[in-house]
């Protein structure tokens, strides 16, 4: 199944060398919150940006208490790389608040 799915997405070239098993355009990648897609906000929009290269959405199941979003290549993601801040920052504090 692999093997066809590669055959099949040959026009985004990045994905297939990186992981050899791409889904067919339009599959969504899940992410339960913000701070899951990248570390820092400069990690996130590179994630987001290779996959939607390949052609992919990016669902985010909880946003700001608003439930789910889901994005699409060309959509306005600064919210969501607010959200990637504010979360990044609130672990480190929860991390620095944890050593003894």
């Amino acid at each position: 199944m692999a093997h066809r799915a590669h055959q099949r997405n040959r026009s985004h070239p990045y994905c297939c060398s990186a992981t050899r098993a791409i889904l067919p355009a339009g599959d969504q990648v899940f992410f339960a919150t913000p701070l899951c897609i990248g570390f820092s906000p400069a990690h996130a929009k590179q994630t987001i940006d290779r996959l939607w290269s390949c052609g992919m959405l990016v669902y985010v199941h909880t946003v700001r208490g608003n439930g789910s979003a889901l994005y699409a290549e060309g959509d306005d993601i600064a919210d969501l790389m607010e959200m990637v801040a504010q979360e990044q920052n609130a672990a480190n504090v929860r991390k620095s608040r944890n050593k003894p």
